[in-house]
């Protein structure tokens, strides 16, 4: 199809395929919901079903809570969207607990922009393993008779003697950046936009539509919602 007639194509659809739609961005606490991410309660059409997220009701009249939930590895909280440059901030009250039992992200367009891996040590309590190597002690881990540490493999030789801890697993950890190796309180993220970034000039929609078919594929939806999805990604909405 050639540009003007695509061009007459979805004009003349579009009434047709919103139904009245529009896709308002919506705000969980301290969360802005934007496009390609949705709520519940968000229009049919909008954003893309691959980033769904809801909203709860945050405990002790905090703010409301933005939840993601990944197949696998269970829900986290949500801290923060960065659309300009894809990042999904997520935490947890204990993210060391959570990666020791074991995070998964099979099933969803999210990756790990930053991975390092680590080895996680169970360590007498009287042990200060950051003598011997730049590590984190995980609190949120530990006991009164134990410390669980975790040294970036980069870091770590295990031919040293630490007499004192176990190696208790190898861990890969999404990391903020690659020079915050030594603070592991939340995860990052980042998830594939279609044609690079979402605020592709108007002029250049004809080129990227195909694109951003390809990144919403049919199976997931109507043909309708795919165009609609388009209009959507090159701001046309």
């Amino acid at each position: 199809m050639d540009p003007l007639n695509f061009f007459l194509f979805f004009v003349f659809l579009r009434p047709i395929l919103t139904n009245g739609e529009i896709c308002p961005v919506f705000s969980c606490g301290n969360v802005i919901v934007d496009f390609p991410f949705r709520l519940p309660y968000s229009p049919h059409c909008c954003g893309n079903p691959n980033f769904n997220l809801s909203c709860r009701i945050g405990q002790h009249n905090l703010l409301d809570q933005t939840i993601i939930n990944f197949p696998i590895s269970g829900d986290f909280r949500v801290h923060a969207i960065i659309y300009s440059t894809a990042k999904l901030l997520i935490t947890d009250p204990c993210i060391p607990k959570r990666l020791l039992q074991g995070f998964h992200l099979s099933g969803t367009p999210f990756h790990p922009p930053y991975p390092e891996t680590y080895i996680f040590l169970n360590c007498s309590s009287q042990s200060n393993i950051s003598m011997v190597y730049p590590g984190i002690r995980f609190s949120c881990l530990s006991g009164i008779n134990f410390s669980i540490w975790g040294i970036p493999t980069i870091d770590y030789n295990s031919s040293s003697s630490l007499s004192w801890c176990v190696e208790i697993a190898k861990i890969m950890v999404p990391l903020r950046n690659p020079n915050h190796r030594y603070f592991i309180d939340d995860i990052v993220l980042t998830w594939k936009q279609p044609g690079g970034n979402c605020s592709i000039k108007k002029k250049r929609f004809f080129k990227r539509y195909q694109i951003c078919l390809d990144f919403y594929p049919g199976n997931t939806h109507h043909l309708d919602c795919a165009v609609y999805y388009c209009l959507q990604c090159f701001s046309l909405l």
